[in-house]
């Protein structure tokens, strides 16, 4: 999970600032980030619900409940990225957060000239695996490769609002209709 997104999980818990919203797709402002503006449906099912509760509540509260007892919390990014929100959870949340990223940039580069070479058996199922998060992100960053992100479950909706609207480094894929939850899969950039 990004600093940005477990800021916002975080925040949401804490200062209830989507308490007084009437739908999933009104904007609150986030407390802490004046120029913020998120939607319930940024978040997913439970944790948009005024009260969540449930299963993945529950889960998450003790996975909380173990970083708050933690010394800090290794997070897969590096904080020229995300410094805001690193910085805001090291003096708001805590505990203190580590970047580890981009280990995607410690690769050694590829042979050259380029030899074809039969991919490794993880990476071959890698490939074949359809999840678009933020290690994703993380890769297209190190590259310099604009993102095209379109969200559908967990944080990506957070990711994709981060990757377009917070550093500019990508395209969000909004449905039509103004949700940032898309039905029928109609799509538009």
């Amino acid at each position: 999970m990004s600093n940005f997104s477990y800021t916002m999980h975080q925040t949401l818990e804490r200062e209830k600032p989507h308490v007084n919203t009437k739908s999933l797709d009104e904007p609150f402002l986030i407390p802490g980030f004046s120029n913020l503006k998120l939607t319930r449906n940024d978040f997913a099912p439970p944790f948009n619900d005024i009260e969540p509760s449930g299963e993945h509540v529950e889960f998450m509260t003790e996975q909380i409940m173990a970083v708050t007892m933690s010394y800090g919390v290794i997070v897969n990014n590096f904080y020229e990225l995300e410094s805001n929100y690193v910085d805001y959870w090291n003096e708001k949340i805590g505990p203190k957060a580590f970047c580890v990223s981009p280990l995607c940039a410690a690769a050694p580069p590829p042979p050259s000239p380029p030899e074809v070479m039969e991919k490794p058996s993880y990476v071959k199922f890698l490939d074949q695996q359809l999840k678009c998060e933020w290690n994703s992100v993380m890769e297209s960053n190190s590259a310099g490769v604009p993102t095209v992100a379109m969200p559908f479950v967990a944080e990506q909706h957070l990711n994709a609002r981060f990757v377009a609207e917070e550093v500019a480094v990508g395209l969000r894929v909004m449905a039509r209709g103004g949700s940032v939850k898309g039905r029928g899969r109609r799509w538009i950039c």
